[in-house]
């Protein structure tokens, strides 16, 4: 219970934490063709992440969340990342040097609806949701961010499934 505190207590003062603010839902098709609903994973915590394919950051952000997503769907962890590119061919191009190891779902934003709705204003950004909430925002990757990132993953992860 102190850890939860704790935790809850150092995001609240990162001005991170528990805006409450609603995730602007949406729906779509990802690229193996599965429907995909935010409103419908109220029982997930979801990783959101906004990315395009000429973007550094966002190309090296993709193992960790390869790796995250292996490591705690098990757990309740839904990673949707939503391709903001201006042509969906750049995607695909990008997304050939990950063959088989995406197992997340992944969105192209063809008419930026999605990312409008959340105000995305550089790339990579990052939100965890929860029950249609907003819990906190990452804006940018950087090797360093692995660790914090995991560790959240881990705390939230455990509140949630307490």
């Amino acid at each position: 219970m102190k850890t939860k505190i704790l935790f809850l207590a150092i995001l609240f003062y990162s001005g991170n934490l528990f805006s409450q603010n609603s995730a602007p839902d949406f729906e779509g098709t990802d690229v193996r063709g599965n429907k995909v609903k935010l409103s419908e994973l109220t029982d997930k915590l979801v990783y959101l992440d906004f990315w395009a394919s000429w973007c550094k950051p966002c190309k090296e952000s993709f193992p960790f969340m390869v790796d995250m997503h292996d490591k705690y769907s098990d757990a309740g962890l839904e990673i949707i990342a939503i391709n903001v590119d201006s042509d969906e061919k750049k995607m695909k191009i990008f997304l050939d040097e990950f063959k088989g190891e995406i197992s997340f779902s992944i969105l192209f934003d063809e008419e930026n609806k999605i990312i409008e709705s959340y105000k995305i204003e550089n790339l990579p950004t990052s939100f965890f949701i929860h029950d249609g909430k907003i819990i906190s925002t990452h804006v940018g990757f950087k090797k360093n961010d692995m660790i914090k990132i995991e560790s959240e993953i881990q705390e939230l992860l455990k509140m949630l499934n307490e």
